[in-house]
């Protein structure tokens, strides 16, 4: 894959873990590997099912030698339930395409780095995920197929503009590269509605079997709470596609559940104005079907009729409440201030802002606010709106540090492996190959992590 089509290309430079880390990690790649070589030569598991259990760490361990690892967390919820919304006001830009009809199909990994890192945001979109969007393009343009797409249209009309670009996408395909806000949210928009149009023209056959390679596109999007870039690895936030309505029942759960396998926390969101439904019980199901971490939001408080009451079947995980659609208004207005003198005009963030502070009279106090004032107002909103606690209690800390996130939840999964009782007791293992060595070197890399990073908030297992 050309340099152009690798996510990770973008992304700035960051400092490794440190070498003595690095070192110990790459001795514990290699003993994992020689327990996985000795129990394929013996055609057996090993103890407790020991390869079984270590075979799915192999990538990140033979990664983590290098000194930066990946924090994911999996944005998960029901369809509308303003998800889309909540990580564009985490991110403080409106970058990731929402609407009133369905939006999201195909996962999104954001990586937010420090302002100064990257002067606007970059979205990637690998080689496989073009060649399979190019496919589907393809076989929607074909005439046999056009009924059937005119059909879809007619029923969805927000997915005319992806049936006007069909031949434009399947000469060319969607770009490797884009840049800027605007550019980058008509991109993902232009990728979701045509993947949509194939699920809804062509539910007939498996469109499914294009599915496989697409893989989500990245966009590295400078934050305005990140001072500087950490060190370690990245912060990777997966926004994901929920239970829809409008396709038929699962189609979209093979993407959710294989970005909730790749993740080591997981986000839930569901909506104030819509509890107990089935589709919030399906995210929750599956939120709660592999042992992560997760932490909870109910988002669009503001637009509930009554007050917010717990879900019957709460997942795991403390939980905060959010009005992302406010949030978002006001930290266009702070992150994005106008420069120099107050303008006759008040800025589209400005007005954005208003018409969600005051609905009915927004235009009369466009007319009577100062600039400071209307600052003040999106402050006091953005403080009201959830969201900084958010921030405060999930996403600063872990980008502050990701890498060191990762290594302890990648630390905690190989004390698993072989006798789990004994790892986390730290009473001796009896000698079964190379399983007593992995569970020493394991143990060596948990007591010089624990003593680097005190400070951090992390349950060295």
């Amino acid at each position: 894959m050309s340099e152009t089509a690798n996510p990770r290309a973008v992304r700035p430079r960051v400092m490794p873990l440190p070498h003595e880390l690095c070192w110990m990690l790459s001795s514990l790649h290699t003993a994992a590997t020689k327990v996985l070589a000795s129990a394929d030569a013996a055609g057996a598991t090993g103890p407790a099912g020991t390869t079984d259990l270590l075979r799915p760490l192999l990538p990140e361990l033979s990664e983590a030698p290098s000194g930066r690892l990946d924090y994911r967390i999996a944005v998960v919820a029901p369809m509308k339930a303003g998800k889309s919304t909540l990580l564009n006001a985490v991110l403080s830009r409106e970058l990731l395409p929402s609407r009133g009809p369905a939006m999201t199909v195909l996962p999104t990994c954001v990586v937010p780095v420090a302002a100064e890192s990257v002067p606007e945001p970059v979205l990637t979109v690998p080689g496989s995920t073009i060649e399979g969007v190019t496919a589907l393009a393809h076989r929607l343009a074909r005439p046999g197929h056009r009924p059937a797409v005119a059909a879809a249209v007619r029923r969805h009309p927000h997915l005319a503009a992806a049936e006007a670009r069909l031949s434009g996408i399947g000469a060319a395909g969607p770009p490797h590269r884009t840049v800027g806000t605007r550019a980058i949210r008509a991109a993902l928009a232009e990728v979701n509605d045509l993947l949509r149009l194939a699920l809804t023209a062509l539910a007939h056959e498996d469109v499914l079997v294009q599915f496989p390679s697409l893989q989500p596109p990245e966009v590295v999007v400078p934050v305005p709470w990140m001072a500087t870039d950490p060190a370690g690895g990245w912060l990777v936030l997966v926004d994901t596609p929920g239970p829809d309505e409008e396709l038929p029942p699962g189609i979209l759960d093979r993407f959710v559940r294989r970005e909730i396998h790749r993740a080591h926390e997981l986000l839930l969101v569901t909506d104030a104005t819509r509890r107990d439904n089935e589709a919030e019980h399906t995210v929750i199901r599956m939120a709660t079907s592999v042992q992560k971490p997760v932490f909870t939001v109910v988002n669009r408080v503001d637009l509930a009729d009554e007050p917010w009451n717990a879900p019957s079947t709460p997942p795991q995980g403390s939980g905060i409440r959010t009005a992302a659609r406010q949030g978002l208004a006001a930290v266009c207005v702070l992150w994005h201030p106008p420069d120099g003198e107050r303008r006759h005009a008040t800025s589209a963030a400005e007005r954005a802002f208003l018409r969600t502070a005051f609905p009915l009279d927004w235009e009369h106090h466009a007319d009577v606010l100062s600039g400071d004032e209307i600052r003040n107002l999106a402050r006091r909103q953005w403080e009201q709106s959830g969201v900084p606690a958010l921030l405060d209690q999930l996403i600063t800390l872990r980008a502050s540090n990701p890498g060191v996130w990762a290594l302890a939840d990648l630390l905690s999964r190989i004390a698993s492996v072989g006798d789990p009782a004994a790892a986390v007791s730290g009473r001796p293992l009896a000698p079964r190959d190379g399983i007593t060595v992995l569970a020493g070197r394991r143990q060596q890399i948990v007591e010089r992590a624990r003593s680097l990073y005190v400070r951090t908030p992390i349950t060295w297992r």
